[in-house]
């Protein structure tokens, strides 16, 4: 029997909805007597969303009988709300409770915990990532066709970087903007000396935005070994792998000591054992290693080594420049073409050496390699033959989640797409001993992994709300699913704050404490368009709706608890200022809280801010910082001494590199910033009785308005600057 097709203008009879049900019945598969709904699914079937199949209740599923493992049943039903659903659901239900219940305190979790109890409503079970509602709610917020467009900024070695508007970037010219707003005369004023320190550390800003993602500097090891003209040792090819000429033992054993105690912490990537077994092999006789990914990875571990070093061993720009080269110029073919997990190690850490270096387009590019040849190797996937060994199956895990924490880190500094986030993932965490014998404290993978699961959507929320950070009304559209993503937060700490703060043996104070400033610099970076908001509105003297100050108080909340960890880490010589990304934290918090007393200089939570951010920064100057940090760290110190939010400091007189001597910047700025000019970023200050006091009457009149030629200059003092300094 067959039927005419159901004109979509015909109305809509009881004929018509009894032929559409019978189509739809015999469409199935699946008589409706036989389909059922599985009662019980284990967690491996669940994560990896697969049908759980047993013989009954009790018994164990076929894929955890095959794959030899506990099955195990202790996660619940999720519910599955459309992304869109759940930021219409979610917004409606906090207005409601706001609405129902306005004298109780709806904004904290203690808060609604206590009313929940009051209620009598049980609260919900915590998960071990952002709660198991996250799943439902870590959908986009907005479709991509929301996105605000990005900026398409010239390039120092030509052509263009895109930059996205929830990045640093962004926000550095967002606060350029407000000073462009504000009369200096009304800020607190510096002495002499004050003055004259903040003038020189303004002297440095003739950069363009172009110049913090890609530096180019000249003298730098990383320039040199993508020069064209660099000269290669033939003896440390990857070509021949170690080749003839390999590095005296007792020199190889410090660099690959250094690299394992600065660099392994931060991007566990290596198991130290296994590395030691195959670069002891390495050095027996007659041994040439031939596996080119070894061998990048090798020279990577000895360049990494070398940039540890620098400053305490003789030759340390040598070794980079040598090695770096070696991986650049005659192994990077090969990496890019060919899939091994030696090739994503070794891209890994040559993407961390160029984004220390100053060349962060560099280093996203590199991951963005590694990624794919990540997915091709399957390291996203657990897979289901479970041929690989309990060793070799752990590495894979520790280096994809490993990748795809740094990659996130990253895309949020630069307001870029990430590309780690596909939904077909379901790789395991690495196993608890697996962690330990590899330096980490257990379970340290669970916890960053359910923290970065939020980075995409505070990304988009940031990217959607900072261009509108002028407009209140605006930002009052996205308090909803702003305080939504709050809550996620908060829901992580109340799961692993309690544990990362006990003090026990074995976990590290480093890792536990760096965990919880990367949340705070989260929930800052969440709240900060807010700030903005309210800072701008401040300098108006216009109103705005309590919302907003209570979001910017948060991010202000933020910075300055991450200031006070980061305190703590640099009392205990922890900070790391070489080779991993502490400075972007410090960055932050010292811009927020620097925003903050431009709009409220007077107000009393200024003044508590200005030790601990005094020390911070004191800390800063004494610490060796790779160029990264050096330039993005410029920016925030300039804005901590315009807004005054910065005690006058004495000035470090300790040189970061053995061959930096004391020198003034010329009055144009270089077209390439060489690395004498990085080094001397925290120089000497000029001889006293050189200043000219006119120019210092309206700090308004020097520039700080948006120029409209160039709008990526940070704040562009360096001409005037060196004008009023006499030319020095």
């Amino acid at each position: 029997m067959t039927f005419e097709p159901i004109r979509p203008a015909a109305p809509v009879t009881r004929t018509c909805m009894t032929v559409r049900c019978t189509l739809t019945s015999r469409r199935r598969k699946v008589p409706d007597a036989l389909r059922q709904r599985i009662e019980t699914s284990c967690d491996r079937c669940k994560t990896r969303k697969r049908r759980c199949i047993r013989a009954s209740e009790t018994s164990i599923c076929t894929s955890c009988q095959e794959a030899e493992t506990e099955c195990r049943t202790t996660l619940p039903r999720k519910r599955r709300p459309t992304a869109s659903q759940s930021n219409a659901r979610y917004a409606l239900l906090d207005s409601i409770v706001r609405k129902a219940y306005p004298d109780n305190d709806t904004d904290s979790l203690a808060g609604l915990a206590a009313l929940a109890e009051r209620l009598g409503v049980e609260e919900g079970k915590a998960g071990s990532d952002l709660g198991e509602g996250s799943e439902a709610i870590c959908g986009p917020l907005i479709e991509p066709s929301e996105v605000p467009e990005g900026w398409l900024v010239p390039a120092p070695r030509g052509g263009h970087h895109y930059v996205g508007s929830s990045s640093l970037v962004f926000f550095a010219r967002c606060a350029r903007e407000i000073i462009g707003k504000s009369n200096m005369l009304n800020q607190p004023a510096f002495d002499e000396a004050g003055l004259r320190r903040y003038l020189k550390a303004t002297e440095f800003t003739t950069y363009k935005v172009s110049h913090t993602i890609e530096a180019n500097l000249q003298g730098h090891p990383a320039t040199l070994a993508a020069s064209p003209s660099a000269t290669i040792d033939a003896g440390v090819s990857p070509r021949d792998g170690l080749g003839r000429q390999r590095l005296e033992r007792a020199l190889a054993d410090r660099l690959v000591a250094a690299y394992f105690d600065r660099v392994h912490a931060n991007l566990p990537i290596l198991h130290r054992g296994a590395f030691q077994v195959k670069f002891e092999g390495g050095y027996q006789p007659g041994s040439i290693p031939k596996e080119p990914g070894w061998a990048c990875t090798l020279h990577m571990v000895y360049t990494l080594g070398a940039q540890v070093l620098e400053g305490e061993m003789a030759g340390a720009r040598e070794l980079q420049e040598e090695y770096l080269s070696s991986v650049i110029r005659d192994g990077l073919g090969r990496l890019v073409l060919t899939s091994t997990l030696s090739n994503v190690q070794a891209l890994l850490l040559l993407s961390l050496y160029q984004h220390n270096a100053g060349e962060r387009n560099t280093a996203w590019i590199l991951v963005g390699q590694a990624i794919r040849t990540g997915v091709a190797l399957g390291l996203h996937r657990d897979g289901e033959n479970n041929h690989f060994d309990p060793f070799e199956r752990n590495i894979r895990r520790t280096v994809w989640w490993t990748l795809h924490l740094f990659e996130q880190l990253l895309s949020l500094a630069l307001g870029r797409p990430s590309f780690t986030d596909a939904f077909n993932v379901n790789a395991g965490m690495p196993e608890p001993s697996f962690e330990s014998s590899i330096g980490l404290p257990t379970h340290h993978f669970e916890r960053q992994v359910s923290l970065s699961r939020v980075i995409v959507r505070i990304k988009q929320a940031v990217a959607v709300v900072s261009v509108h950070y002028e407009d209140p009304v605006r930002l009052l559209e996205w308090y909803p699913a702003v305080m939504a993503i709050h809550s996620q937060i908060e829901a992580w700490r109340m799961v692993h704050q309690p544990e990362l703060t006990s003090g026990q043996p074995f976990l590290p104070l480093r890792q536990s404490t760096l965990l919880l400033v990367w949340a705070d610099y989260l929930e800052s970076v969440l709240c900060r368009p807010f700030l903005l908001c309210r800072v701008n509105q401040d300098i108006k003297h216009s109103g705005r709706p309590e919302q907003i100050d209570e979001v910017a108080g948060l991010c202000l909340a933020a910075a300055q608890a991450s200031v006070e960890k980061l305190l703590v880490l640099a009392n205990n010589g922890m900070l790391e200022g070489s080779v991993w990304l502490d400075f972007y934290a410090i960055q932050h918090a010292i811009m927020v809280s620097s925003l903050h007393a431009l709009g409220q200089p007077d107000h009393a939570t200024t003044a508590a801010l200005r030790d601990p951010t005094s020390q911070l920064i004191s800390f800063a100057q004494q610490t060796r910082l790779a160029p990264t940090y050096r330039i993005t760290m410029n920016v925030a110190l300039q804005l901590a001494f315009i807004s005054g939010i910065a005690n006058d400091l004495r000035v470090s007189t300790r040189h970061h590199s053995p061959s930096a001597q004391p020198s003034e910047l010329p009055a144009q700025p270089h077209p390439n910033p060489t690395l004498t000019d990085i080094e001397q970023l925290f120089g000497q200050l000029p001889p006293d009785g050189q200043r000219q006091p006119d120019i210092f009457s309206d700090m308004f009149s020097m520039g700080y308005a948006p120029d409209e030629g160039n709008q990526w200059d940070f704040f562009t003092f360096g001409d005037i600057a060196h004008g009023a300094l006499g030319g020095q």
